[in-house]
């Protein structure tokens, strides 16, 4: 079994609502979405990420 901790957060119900609809379509899990989002970080350039949050 993999190593793994629990993240919890709050979020908007609409938001979740559409945004699990899309990823549903996509056959990708909430996790899934988010363990994307944490691997999407880079190290070498602190501003990747805040680039995929306003673009």
């Amino acid at each position: 079994m993999a190593n793994t901790n629990v993240v919890y957060a709050r979020i908007d119900t609409t938001l979740k609502e559409n945004t699990e609809s899309i990823l549903n379509q996509l056959g990708i899990t909430p996790s899934s979405a988010i363990q994307m989002l944490y691997l999407k970080k880079d190290v070498t350039n602190p501003y990747t990420l805040s680039k995929i949050i306003l673009y």
